[in-house]
């Protein structure tokens, strides 16, 4: 379907004007934005703290007894048991913290780079001029430099999911190794696992699985810790999920983490279980683990270093645009698009917002994270029912 095609014919010359202009105001705010207003103070924050993690890991530290108590690994972390291993990839403990930046810089640049023409290859047989706006995306998306300017490898996990996926029928050892050095971010990596499952995509799953159980073990041997022990402390320790103001959708809805991220996951299961069974089956490959990628965004903790994954439902938001014959439903499409790619600046309008209304606030916290985080993660919801309908719709009037 629509092979060929291509996008931009579908629109107006003032069209084209208007959602150019828009894209790279955006774009530019963004970066303005980052650089200059909004996280002063945060620059390198998550590097520092997840290469000290594995530097004591390799030290034969329990890193979640030194959580809060240590300069450099603060109350806010939370890394995974086999994290503390397999981060030497993304937060080279065996370098120096001004060598292990620039080794950091490379990684994530380099991988931009293939991620971005894999996009580009997967994507131009549905439509030649999307693949390449897909790419454009890429390079300029603006969750990924949040993630560099955080020193988080949140992008780079979001790359290898979509790289594993795209080679996962080819080579699937190589995209089992993704995988299972992904999964050091399991809010992001689990539900496109579980896609992988529910497509019978499962030698890529063996692989990533027995590269994690195997760091586990090696972080249990290392610390003299159980693995279930490691995980029970990850969970329960000091500083626990049960305190997370990021729990997910239902952050809001219950005083404790721990409850609020359950029905969280429980809701972004039920969301791509459903979406699955009811999106198209001739929809392109590549397209099907849409829903995955939206719910890894509100089905528990994740910050905005985690939404470049949010890079293939935009994509699609796009692509529906051309099945559009109004300008108002191509409007708003595209601005479904840009809610998805601009998860950032979203959430910061929307707390300068809140501020503006409410003076003086009556809880900072809640107001400047729970309720704009909600508010875009609901968005996001709200956008996987939307395309959903809107394919089945649109593959029903060409089969008949």
């Amino acid at each position: 379907m629509c092979k060929g095609v291509y996008l931009l014919g579908r629109f107006t010359s003032a069209e084209k004007f208007m959602f150019c202009t828009i894209f790279m105001f955006l774009t530019l705010f963004c970066y303005y934005y980052i650089f200059f207003l909004g996280y002063d103070g945060l620059d390198w924050c998550d590097f520092i703290t997840q290469r000290a993690v594995c530097e004591q890991t390799i030290k034969g530290t329990e890193v979640y007894l030194l959580r809060g108590d240590s300069e450099t690994i603060y109350m806010g972390f939370h890394a995974i048991p086999w994290g503390c291993i397999l981060g030497n990839i993304f937060y080279p403990a065996f370098l120096s913290v001004e060598a292990g930046k620039i080794y950091f810089l490379t990684l994530n640049i380099t991988v931009l780079i293939i991620c971005s023409y894999v996009l580009y290859r997967k994507i131009k047989p549905v439509s030649y001029d999307l693949g390449l706006l897909a790419a454009v995306m890429s390079v300029l998306s603006v969750d990924f430099l949040f993630s560099i300017y955080m020193g988080n490898g949140g992008a780079v996990v979001c790359m290898f999911m979509l790289i594993a996926w795209a080679v996962c029928d080819e080579h699937p050892i190589f995209a089992g190794v993704l995988t299972g050095l992904a999964m050091i971010k399991p809010q992001t990596a689990a539900l496109m696992c579980l896609t992988m499952l529910l497509m019978k995509r499962v030698k890529p799953l063996i692989v990533g699985a027995v590269i994690d159980v195997a760091a586990w073990f090696i972080v249990s041997v290392m610390t003299k810790r159980g693995m279930f022990e490691l995980i029970s402390e990850f969970l329960f320790s000091s500083d626990k999920l049960s305190d997370s103001f990021q729990a997910g959708i239902f952050t809001l809805a219950f005083n404790n983490g721990l409850i609020a991220m359950a029905c969280s996951m429980l809701l972004g299961i039920i969301f791509v279980l459903m979406l699955h069974i009811c999106i198209p089956e001739n929809l392109p490959q590549y397209f099907k683990i849409y829903p995955a990628m939206l719910a890894a965004n509100f089905w528990c903790y994740g910050n905005f270093t985690d939404s470049y994954i949010l890079i293939i439902p935009a994509v699609i938001c796009l692509w529906l645009i051309t099945f559009q014959s109004s300008s108002s439903k191509r409007f708003m499409w595209f601005s479904l698009s840009l809610w998805c790619s601009y998860g950032p600046i979203i959430r910061s309008v929307l707390r300068r917002f809140l501020y503006l209304i409410y003076k003086p606030l009556p809880d900072d916290a809640v107001f400047s994270i729970y309720i704009p985080r909600t508010i875009h993660e609901v968005g996001l919801l709200v956008i996987g029912i939307l395309i959903c309908l809107e394919l089945r719709k649109t593959y029903s009037e060409v089969r008949s």
